[in-house]
Formats: structure tokens, C-alpha cells, sequence
């Protein structure tokens, strides 16, 4: 591992923003599953108001599963807008450490535009 690169330990979590990058590691005081229970509001699953809808895909490398990926998009709220993004990254061998990322498609278009 990274030696700049923090695990990161937490109980609760706070409002991410744009651009955030996260390694989360295994809670020895909770099983929770931490890194979804951030203060964002994302689309939830149909028949279901408190769960949110999360698509996963696998990913390959020369044909052999080696990670998922989860992601979810924003519920166009007034405090998480459609246009945000959480994707989160884990090996299938070892899915005790979660990679995520946090993005804001919206503000990419932003920056295009001020640089005109």
C-alpha cells in the first residue's frame, strides 16, 4: 500500500464534495458497510424509499473478473443534484477495503465553459 495513502476508520460519515477520492478499511466496531451511509440523497430502488438504487458491473482484465464496481447518481434534490455521482471500487478477492469516488458531471461542464 501507498505510504501517503490513509485507510480511513470512521463511525459516521460527512457531505462529500466533488472530486473526493476515499479508501475506506474494515470498521472493527461495526459490520455496517459505512462508505454508502453518507449524508447525500440518491435515486432510490423502485418499491423501496430508503434504499438506493446501486448498479454494479464487474470488471476484467484479459478476460479473468478481478473488481466490481457500484454505482449511484443523485436524486436531483436540493441538496444532491442529479448530475452527481458515486462510484465505489472493490478487488473480488479481498472486498474488505473500498475504493470511492465522488463526482460532479455538472461542474465539469462548468469548467469547460470558463475556459472558453
Amino acid at each position: 500500500m501507498h505510504r501517503d495513502l490513509k485507510v480511513i476508520r470512521l463511525r459516521y460519515l460527512s457531505y462529500y464534495l466533488d472530486g473526493s477520492i476515499y479508501l475506506f478499511g474494515p470498521n472493527e466496531q461495526s459490520k455496517q458497510v459505512i462508505w454508502r451511509k453518507d449524508l447525500h440523497t440518491y435515486v432510490a430502488r423502485k418499491n423501496s424509499v430508503a434504499a438506493a438504487r446501486e448498479d454494479q458491473m464487474r470488471l476484467k482484465h484479459e478476460g479473468t473478473e478481478f473488481a466490481i464496481c457500484a454505482y449511484t447518481k443523485g436524486d436531483g434534490g436540493a441538496t444532491t443534484p442529479e448530475s452527481f455521482k458515486r462510484r465505489a471500487y472493490w478487488l473480488k478477492d479481498n472486498p474488505k477495503y473500498v475504493f470511492v469516488h465522488y463526482l460532479d458531471e455538472a461542474s465539469k461542464y462548468y469548467v469547460q465553459w470558463m475556459s472558453v
